[in-house]
């Protein structure tokens, strides 16, 4: 009786150290991407409270919607930071987000004065009262789009060169 021999193919070293890593390990590359996660997830729901709670009109309902986003946020980046390649670019990627949310400053400025400016003039009853209410909240809105679009400029620019800086390949 005969044996027939067959050849396995055998696994390179690389495919063998690739199987016997896990799936999600809780090495040192992935504390620096969970810290970074964190962070930047506590700054991302801070501006997007901010944004999205202004943009709804302030008060209680903006209150409401800008917990929702605060929420949102930390959830996206924490996500966002434990599935990127390096803590590198997890800290990239949330400086990214923070970025863009500080440029919509400024937009939930304006929309933050045309909520509350409908709700002051319609409550007036007299024509003075309203011409009143409508003067003081163009320039309370004036007021309030100018400063969120230089804070959030700002703030965006910072965040934004961080982040490409974080992103861009190594040299």
């Amino acid at each position: 009786m005969t044996k027939i021999l067959v050849n396995k193919p055998r696994l390179t070293e690389v495919h063998a150290e690739r199987e016997a890593q896990p799936i999600l390990s809780l090495g040192v590359g992935m504390f620096g991407k969970i810290v970074a996660g964190v962070i930047m997830g506590f700054v991302v729901a801070m501006v997007a409270w901010i944004v999205i709670g202004l943009g709804a009109g302030g008060g209680q309902s903006g209150g409401k919607a800008g917990v929702w986003a605060a929420l949102i946020g930390f959830v996206l980046t924490m996500f966002l930071a434990v599935r990127a390649a390096g803590s590198r670019y997890a800290w990239g990627r949330g400086l990214l987000i923070a970025g863009l949310l500080c440029l919509a400053m400024p937009l939930s400025g304006v929309v933050f004065t045309g909520i509350v400016g409908a709700g002051a003039v319609s409550k007036e009853v007299t024509d003075a009262g309203r011409a009143g209410a409508a003067i003081g909240t163009a320039m309370g809105g004036t007021l309030i789009t100018l400063v969120s679009g230089v804070v959030g400029f700002f703030l965006g620019a910072i965040f934004l060169v961080g982040s490409y800086f974080s992103l861009r390949r190594p040299a």
